[in-house]
């Protein structure tokens, strides 16, 4: 499960939260497939929470392409929620292929390669 490796890093930011802070679990199914013009990214997202006029963060571990977190505040924005921000462990703004950045980041300046530890590792994928 994908959700996991944010579970450190939650565990940390969220001491930083005000006691009354909701914490919730959403997952994006998201498949890869070849299409006749090159790559197919399928994501399927059905939220059980309701964001309307509450502040929301998009927690993430490896902060790359931005597409799935692009589809995710297009879908939470219609519920009309009073913010959507996205919080990264690790961004990598190199490689992203859409107009998105990180409101908070942890680790910006990262090296090409595996990141080790708090939750991510090669057997993980390769971040």
């Amino acid at each position: 499960m994908r959700g996991k490796r944010t579970a450190f890093f939650l565990a940390d930011i969220s001491r930083l939260f005000n006691p009354n802070v909701a914490v919730d679990f959403e997952f994006v199914d998201v498949t890869t497939s070849a299409g006749d013009h090159g790559e197919v990214v399928s994501l399927t997202f059905a939220t059980r929470i309701n964001v309307k006029n509450r502040h929301f963060l998009i927690l993430k571990d490896v902060f790359h392409s931005g597409v799935t977190e692009n589809y995710l505040i297009t879908h939470l924005s219609q519920q009309k929620p009073a913010s959507i921000e996205v919080v990264a462990l690790v961004d990598k703004p190199q490689l992203r292929s859409v107009n998105l950045s990180a409101r908070y980041a942890v680790f910006t300046d990262v090296p090409e390669g595996f990141l080790i530890g708090y939750g991510l590792g090669p057997s993980h994928g390769k971040h």
